[in-house]
C-alpha cells in the first residue's frame, strides 16, 4: 500500500541511506570503504528498489549463488542453492543472508505460493508461502512427545 501522507516506503528510507553514505565515502574516504564502494548495487530504482527485486538479490545473488570459480562471483548464470547446506566456504558460492537460501529460486517467489495442501495432516502447509530456514515449518519438537 501506499504509505500515507509524507511518509516513505522502508525500502526507500533505507536505500536513501545507503546512496548518501556511498556518495560520502566517495568523496571524503574513509578508514576502510571497501564493502561500501563496492557493494553490488544494482536495482532498477536505486533510490526505490521493490522488495521483490531485493528478495531475488538475496537469494540469488547473496544466498546460495553458485559460482565455478571465485571470478564469476557477478555471474548471472548460476544456479541457486535449494538452502543453506549448499554453502561453502571456499569462496565458490556467496552468501548475502543464508537464512534466506531457498526463498527465491528458478520456479520463482517461494515467499508468493498460496498451495492449500496438506499431506501431512498437521496443519503445515508446505506449500503456503515460504518459512526460513529451508521451509521449515515446525522449528522445535516438545520434549513430551
Amino acid at each position: 500500500m501506499p504509505p500515507p501522507g509524507e511518509a516513505r516506503l522502508d525500502q526507500e528510507i533505507l536505500a536513501t541511506i545507503f546512496l548518501k553514505i556511498r556518495d560520502l565515502y566517495k568523496k571524503e574516504g574513509g578508514k576502510f570503504p571497501d564493502p561500501v564502494l563496492n557493494a553490488t548495487y544494482a536495482y532498477t530504482n536505486p533510490y526505490n528498489p521493490s522488495l521483490s527485486e531485493v528478495a531475488k538479490r538475496v537469494e540469488w545473488q547473496g544466498a546460495g549463488r553458485h559460482h565455478r570459480s571465485q571470478n564469476e562471483c557477478h555471474d548471472q548464470s548460476r544456479s541457486a542453492a535449494t538452502g543453506f547446506a549448499w554453502l561453502k566456504d571456499d569462496g565458490t558460492t556467496t552468501s548475502g543472508n543464508w537464512i534466506y537460501c531457498g526463498s527465491w529460486t528458478e520456479a520463482g517467489a517461494m515467499m508468493q505460493r498460496r498451495g492449500t495442501d496438506d499431506p501431512s495432516g498437521l496443519g503445515i502447509y508446505p506449500n503456503w508461502g515460504w518459512s526460513w530456514p529451508m521451509n521449515r515449518r515446525v522449528l522445535y519438537k516438545p520434549r513430551f512427545l
